[in-house]
């Protein structure tokens, strides 16, 4: 606040006024150092220093307000196209040597979030604006001008303080302000060093919230005189408030300028590029896809509609049945599962006892043979011999029946796996298709009730036509029949005051009591009568009145019943 104070003291306002004018006519040679350029589809990072900007308006500064501002970019890559800034701005209690009868003090601190962007040739793609709207706040033309020159669009929160005087009577307080922001930033000059000075043209314009109280100068004392019962309490502004006029300085502290920045994605990053082609193929393949569906749709659903809902139920019914098959193989695979590791444990057991036969049998014959003389021996041992082969056989033949059920087995489990895979992709796809055309009949549905929805709102627009009509023509009534008794009312006044003269005449110039008697008696009746029809006519009215009340209610219960039964309908 101090520094704000001393700055508004030392700055010679002629010489600024005269600067702001020079900058103004410099603004249009814009004079470019010669710097090389980053690559049009170069994807850059930013530092702290290339994000951050000074500025300065002077618009202010030529209305005697000292104002700074800083901004600071949000992403840090150059096609961020987001900032969030601060600006402030005062000129509050200039020294004087009394109190002076024109008061100009203000004090402002104002954030700002701005969105900027570069124009960029209209394609195919994206077609052409359609409203006058859509291309000011966007970034496509049909032939891009300015290459060079930044948009921005954007809002601001301010908060001020304020006191201005300038007649009889001023006012003071605090205000509350929000509001949108547009203008364009045109390059001014890059330095050697790459930092770079650029002109911000644009606009403030919002809703004020205030708080505000009314003084007046007393010259005679030198002072201020707050109005007793002036503060209004907070409370809107009834109109839009432009709050700022904006030809202003930008200083880029680092070196990258504003040409270099807020870039188009698309135009920086290749990747990005082939990312969003893809999505458009993608999108205008899937847009034509469903709207071949969609005729094909239409063209058959008249004619097979109950057949489709026929079709569903078989449908919902076929596939019940597939998944009671499917659970009915799965039970019959597990019990054959069951049934050879059964089979598998009673080999097992019988290869068990036959080794043990074995070992007895292999037992004996040694007994035997210690017994027997060598010729038997050799008998003997032939007849073992022949013995192990044979069992050595019925082993093989075994491992060979044993390898055969296990790859049977493996088959049959592989085979089940790839049944039930293929039945919950066939499964999947089947629900997918009747969610989609589940959907489809919901959004034909909706539109069909939005459609009713209209033609109920211009039935509703003709009833109050009509009900507007009929009032017209019933004020216009009243006021016919109110002419006509202000005309029976003067003839009636003529009439007597024709008859009044004619008495007076007749008894030249005398007073006669009882003709006065009767005049009076006359007018009173008169009156009478004119109240009577006047009461009789309120009650007409009021009565008029209550029946068309009724029948509008009347209506609208019609027209609430005819909506809830459409809607019970669909």
């Amino acid at each position: 606040m101090l520094y704000i104070k001393v700055l508004i003291k030392t700055v010679n306002f002629k010489g600024l006024k005269y600067c702001v004018l020079l900058m103004m006519l410099v603004s249009s040679s814009c004079v470019f150092a010669q710097k090389k350029m980053a690559d049009d589809h170069k994807l850059d990072s930013l530092s702290i220093s290339d994000r951050i900007s000074l500025r300065t308006n002077g618009v202010d500064w030529m209305m005697l307000l000292a104002n700074f501002g800083v901004e600071f970019d949000l992403g840090k890559y150059n096609w961020s196209r987001n900032a969030i800034g601060l600006n402030v701005r005062a000129n509050w209690n200039t020294k004087h040597t009394y109190n002076p009868g024109v008061v100009y003090n203000l004090f402002e601190v104002r954030g700002e979030f701005r969105n900027y962007w570069h124009t960029r040739k209209t394609t195919n793609d994206l077609g052409p604006h359609r409203h006058t709207y859509e291309k000011i706040l966007s970034g496509r033309r049909r032939r891009p001008k300015h290459p060079r020159t930044t948009w921005y669009r954007g809002a601001y929160l301010a908060y001020d303080d304020y006191s201005f005087l300038f007649g009889k009577e001023g006012i003071q307080g605090q205000a509350y302000t929000l509001g949108f922001q547009y203008g364009v930033i045109r390059p001014l000059y890059i330095f050697q060093s790459g930092k770079s000075v650029d002109l911000d043209f644009g606009f403030s314009a919002g809703i004020a919230l205030t708080d505000y109280e009314k003084y007046s100068h007393d010259s005679q004392t030198s002072s201020y005189i707050t109005v007793p019962n002036s503060k209004t309490g907070l409370k809107f502004v009834p109109f839009p408030i432009l709050t700022e006029a904006r030809v202003g300085l930008v200083y880029r502290v680092g070196k990258a300028n504003v040409y270099t920045k807020y870039r188009w994605r698309y135009d920086v990053d290749l990747k990005y590029q082939e990312k969003v082609l893809a999505e458009l193929d993608y999108r205008a393949e899937l847009r034509k896809r469903d709207m071949e569906y969609l005729k094909i749709y239409r063209f058959y659903q008249n004619k097979y509609d109950s057949l489709l809902i026929i079709n569903m139920k078989n449908h919902e019914s076929i596939i019940d049945q597939k998944l009671a098959d499917t659970r009915e193989m799965k039970r019959k695979a597990d019990k054959a599962r069951e049934e050879q590791a059964r089979k598998i444990q009673e080999q097992a057991r019988e290869q068990q006892r036959l080794e043990r036969i074995k070992a007895a049998e292999e037992k004996a014959k040694e007994d035997s043979i210690a017994l027997v003389d060598k010729a038997n021996a050799r008998k003997v041992e032939e007849q073992v011999r022949q013995q192990i082969e044979a069992d050595k056989l019925k082993e093989a033949e075994e491992r060979k029946l044993e390898k055969a059920l296990d790859a049977e087995e493996k088959a049959l489990l592989k085979q089940q796996a790839a049944e039930e895979k293929a039945m919950e992709k066939q499964m999947a796809e089947e629900n997918r298709k009747y969610e989609n055309e589940k959907r489809k009949r919901m959004n034909e549905a909706y539109a069909e009730q939005r459609k009713y929805d209209a033609e109920q709102k211009a039935l509703q627009k003709e009833r109050e036509a009509q009900q507007a009509a009929k009032e017209k023509k019933r004020q216009a009534e009243k006021k016919e029949w109110q002419r006509y008794l202000e005309q029976q009312e003067k003839e009636q006044k003529k009439k007597r005051e024709e008859q009044l003269k004619k008495q007076s005449q007749s008894l030249n110039g005398g007073v006669d009591a009882d003709a006065q008697a009767e005049a009076a008696k006359a007018e009173r009746e008169a009156k009478k009568r004119a109240q009577e029809e006047a009461k009789a006519k309120a009650k007409a009215e009021k009565e008029a009145a209550k029946a068309e009340k009724e029948a509008k209610k009347r209506a609208e219960a019609e027209a609430k019943a005819a909506a809830k039964a459409a809607k019970n309908n669909n």
